[in-house]
């Protein structure tokens, strides 16, 4: 019994590390190709930077015609952006749907990083060409699928946070230098 208690702190740490480990590759989507390079050095749009450097703060970025980029966030006008060749544009590729784009933004509970989750409802898409488009909601901070009406919380994840059970938000990989903003899988 002594044995046994003299351990039981080791014990309990190495139980604490095992469950609190979760696979860092199961936050990230790497089913759906993304792509996107964006230059804001060039570009100088606010929106990107505030998404990237406010916490709480997110845009909508989608593909409109010969490439264009068309940034988002809630309740303001639209910005639309022609990239430049160095940006290549020919590459970018948003996920399941490139006309539902991607969501991008800097949570108010984890500092410093840059989350970006596809714009395409996860719960709703099975593979087929429908498309799912999510849409900013509560303050641009939820977004909410107009086909199951499931609301997801951009700052908390992309977790279900109204409406029925289900997967959270595809989530890919993001970074922002103060310049330039990567996006990919």
């Amino acid at each position: 019994m002594k044995t046994l208690l003299r351990h039981l702190p080791t014990l309990l740490v190495a139980l604490l590390m095992i469950c609190g480990c979760g696979k860092l590759e199961d936050e990230y989507n790497n089913r759906y190709r993304c792509r996107f390079f964006f230059n804001n050095a060039i570009h100088n749009n606010t929106k990107v930077q505030s998404a990237c450097s406010s916490w709480g703060t997110f845009i909508h970025i989608t593909l409109t015609g010969n490439r264009t980029v068309k940034i988002e966030a809630f309740g303001q006008d639209a910005d639309l952006v022609q990239p430049v060749a160095s940006e290549q544009p020919e590459l970018w590729a948003l996920g399941i749907d490139n006309g539902s784009g991607l969501f991008i933004g800097s949570s108010s509970f984890n500092t410093g990083t840059i989350y970006a989750f596809d714009g395409q409802c996860p719960n709703c898409y099975s593979g087929g060409m429908t498309s799912h488009r999510l849409a900013f909601s509560q303050s641009g901070q939820w977004v909410t699928c107009p086909t199951c009406h499931r609301s997801y919380d951009l700052n908390n994840g992309g977790l279900v946070v109204q409406g029925e059970a289900g997967s959270k938000l595809y989530r890919y990989r993001a970074s922002y230098s103060g310049q330039i903003l990567q996006v990919n899988n």
